[in-house]
């Protein structure tokens, strides 16, 4: 993937950097919040080759991208200059419940490859236990439960560094509030049978070993006090007062009032856990099995990562998240492989069985919004097969004992006693049998591409690109740009020129001006995109707008007079690939307008 065009693109479709407030990634996805949600083109984003799909909820614009999407993601906030991928938001804007959902997705997204990385070694504790002879009181297995469980026992600290970026304060503070919650002398006074206090005080006995709600309050809290500490600090003596006043103030409330609120609240999330699971718990199951689709689309199940981290504090297992969407990620797997047998379309053929082995794996954002979704009925059969199977995970109370990404190479994790790892083999199993079925039986629209017909070149549906300049022709391949020279950005051609002036060498609109690179785009009515590249690094002045209509010949830019020398430029098709071939033309010298590329 050229993550280069691919990052320009999604900058130009979303209303440029400037339009961002926050940029972040997830395993598949960027999340992107934004200023202008009107300025997004959708399916300009959709049609970006690299881009498996995008959806636009009201608090952020997710893009799919797959494995790739960190380098993106990092390569948009090099192109884009967004340092600070946490910059305050503009929170009060949005729905209410959008700000809830949006709050905790930032706080709790970052943390999931720690939480990810724990919850598979409580799966590699559970082969080595079950499987091998390893003695399970041994220093080695002691080791092993020490790596698994620090994630979990420490899991305040990542949340008060993550939630303090997300509340905009010193993340390095409110670790050190974290650090206050789980001190072992803090846990032993308030494990004595006496009752603690501070200045007469009470303080409440709570453990937060594990907690997420305690410290959420308490970094929420100190995002506050540090702004007042830092107004109230005179400017001689605020590198010393603001984090005295910061952590003096905010630690005694949190001691006192907040901690134990969450705490508090905490065993309340416990007890209505228990009373789902005791009362309803195939319902929940099957619920999530049949809507995880679109549970993940909205971002809901952000939402219900307290509900998660309390109930694996508190029981040591989990019956919502890892075992609902279990059932659901079969599902998708199998739709995508009823497509890949059933397509006679090469393309879709590829990406569906791409994005049916990630789907069992358990990422299934590539199938969802890659094949299922664009496709409709294999999405029916996918809610079907998600909320039968996760009927039979509810009935047999299946359960996770760690928090993972649900497919196939997490089967560990479900190790337990019940036959619970026969249940899982039975939930996913059926879960990939129906949708698998109902996909097959109800079939899809199969969009399968007009060959081409090549019998003779005058047959060819051949499409101009004119000299924007004049000038002498010169290969790619002789470029200092190394991706333009091996056709990384796509084929074209380059002409050496001494013209004061660029012209539009198609009619079509300008979609991209990257004046600090010399570079801009030009969407051609009939699909052609054309990068023009001036390779000097500077000297070109850009006199076309972003998104004006231009003609061919209309003047798009001008050089500047500090050229001394023959400037080169290159004119590129970006989208090459979704054409049969691009002809260069085979004359040496051009003028102004005449034919340089053909595009068949």
């Amino acid at each position: 993937m050229d993550y280069t065009s691919v990052a320009k693109q999604i900058l130009t479709h979303i209303g440029g950097a400037e339009n961002i407030i926050n940029l972040g990634n997830c395993a598949t996805r960027l999340r992107i919040n934004l200023k202008d949600n009107g300025k997004v083109e959708m399916e300009a984003l959709k049609q970006i080759k690299g881009v498996v799909g995008a959806v636009l909820n009201p608090g952020q614009l997710q893009v799919i991208i797959g494995p790739d999407v960190g380098n993106v993601c990092k390569t948009m906030r090099q192109i884009g200059n967004l340092k600070n991928e946490n910059a305050a938001e503009e929170d009060g804007k949005k729905p209410i419940v959008s700000r809830i959902l949006d709050t905790i997705s930032g706080i709790f997204t970052p943390i999931l490859p720690a939480i990810v990385a724990a919850g598979m070694m409580q799966a590699v504790i559970a082969l080595l236990t079950n499987f091998t002879s390893i003695d399970a009181g041994g220093s080695t297995m002691v080791i092993f439960n020490v790596i698994a469980n620090a994630a979990f026992y420490f899991l305040p600290v990542m949340i008060a560094f993550s939630a303090a970026k997300k509340f905009n304060c010193n993340p390095f503070m409110a670790v050190f509030l974290a650090g206050i919650l789980l001190h072992p002398d803090l846990i032993n006074l308030l494990a004595q049978e006496t009752a603690a206090d501070f200045f007469g005080i009470p303080v409440i006995s709570a453990s937060y070993a594990s907690s997420v709600i305690p410290i959420i309050l308490g970094v929420w809290l100190m995002s506050y006090v540090e702004k007042l500490a830092d107004r109230v600090s005179p400017n001689c003596l605020k590198f010393l007062m603001k984090p005295l006043l910061t952590i003096i103030i905010t630690a005694p409330i949190t001691l006192i009032v907040l901690g134990p609120l969450g705490s508090i609240l905490g065993g309340y999330l416990a007890q209505f856990i228990q009373f789902l699971n005791g009362k309803a718990g195939w319902l929940v199951i099957t619920f999530m099995g049949c809507f995880t689709p679109f549970i993940v689309m909205t971002g809901m199940h952000y939402s219900l990562f307290p509900l998660v981290f309390q109930s694996l504090a508190t029981f040591g297992y989990e019956t919502i998240m890892s075992v609902g969407s279990l059932p659901s990620n079969m599902a998708q797997g199998a739709a995508c492989f009823a497509v890949a047998l059933k397509t006679k379309n090469s393309e879709m053929r590829q990406i569906a069985v791409s994005a049916g082995v990630t789907a069992v794996l358990g990422i299934t954002e590539p199938a969802l919004y890659g094949v299922t979704l664009k496709l409709k009925r294999p999405l029916a059969a996918v809610m079907a097969g998600g909320a039968v199977g996760g009927l039979y995970a509810g009935l047999v109370s299946l359960k996770a004992f760690g928090f993972v990404t649900p497919g196939l190479t997490a089967f560990p994790v479900y190790i337990g006693p019940n036959n619970n790892l026969f249940n899982f083999g039975i939930c996913c199993v059926i879960a990939f049998a129906v949708a698998f079925a109902l996909t097959w039986i109800l079939g899809f629209e199969d969009d399968v591409a007009a060959p081409i017909i090549q019998s003779n070149e005058n047959k060819l549906n051949k499409k101009a690109v004119y000299a924007p300049v004049s000038g002498q022709i010169i290969e790619l391949k002789a470029l200092d740009d190394k991706l333009a020279a091996k056709g990384l950005i796509g084929k074209g051609t380059a002409i050496q020129f001494e013209d004061k002036y660029i012209y539009a060498p198609i009619d079509g609109t300008v979609t991209a001006v990257f004046p600090e690179s010399n570079e801009l785009i030009i969407k051609g009515k009939e699909g052609i995109e054309l990068l023009i590249h001036l390779q000097q690094p500077q000297g070109m002045e850009m006199l076309a707008a972003l998104n004006q209509e231009v003609k061919k010949g209309d003047q798009l830019a001008q050089l500047a007079d500090s050229l001394n020398e023959p400037a080169i430029m290159s004119v590129l098709v970006s989208n090459s690939d979704a054409y049969l071939d691009v002809l260069a033309t085979a004359q040496d010298q051009v003028t102004m307008g005449d034919i340089i590329l053909n595009i068949v």
